[in-house]
């Protein structure tokens, strides 16, 4: 439920004005980086979806995934595509 609540502040804060009546990854699209970046497809409500983008260091590093940024507005057939990250979060 962390990452939900980030990402639920993170969306009102951006102006998502609806409640998360569901939370539910529908796809995802994977960059390799100094660790992996995750951009994930999340229906938040039956006809309303985002995109979240999540960096997970690599091991040795021994940090939690982390919240990088979010884009509102996105449908089932919207592409996943790779988004630069929030200035901050």
């Amino acid at each position: 439920a962390p990452l939900r609540t980030k990402v639920c502040h993170q969306a009102q804060e951006a102006g998502y004005t609806s409640e998360f009546t569901k939370f539910a990854a529908i796809s995802e699209r994977l960059q390799v980086v100094a660790g992996r970046n995750h951009f994930v497809k999340v229906q938040v409500a039956p006809e309303s979806y985002i995109h979240v983008r999540i960096f997970e260091s690599l091991p040795h590093m021994k940090k939690d995934p982390e919240l990088v940024a979010i884009e509102l507005d996105h449908t089932y057939d919207s592409a996943i595509d790779i988004f630069p990250a929030a200035k901050e979060l």
